[in-house]
């Protein structure tokens, strides 16, 4: 069989845009994450992730994290009814 090597950037990409996919499912987004942090820390080259927030998603998605209109974070609240899979990783 022949060996064939993929570029953890364009892995990492395209696990990225499945995350932030309006039709996709907690449970996908669940097993890309799986593969993004593997592929990552076996490249050794995790640098972490941050969360998609209600200003990059439509508003009918669900956002990792909430901003609000009063400039900025409302810390208290800003994870409140949120989807922890919604996550864009570093590359």
């Amino acid at each position: 069989m022949a060996r064939k090597t993929i570029k953890v950037a364009d892995v990492v990409g395209f696990v990225n845009d499945e995350l932030a996919r309006v039709n996709s499912t907690v449970e996908g987004r669940q097993a890309m994450m799986l593969l993004a942090e593997r592929v990552l820390h076996e490249a050794g080259c995790y640098k972490g992730f941050f969360h998609l927030s209600d200003l990059d998603l439509p508003k009918e998605v669900k956002p990792g994290i909430r901003y609000y209109d009063n400039g900025g974070v409302n810390d208290e609240h800003k994870f409140d009814d949120t989807d922890q899979t919604r996550v864009q990783y570093f590359i």
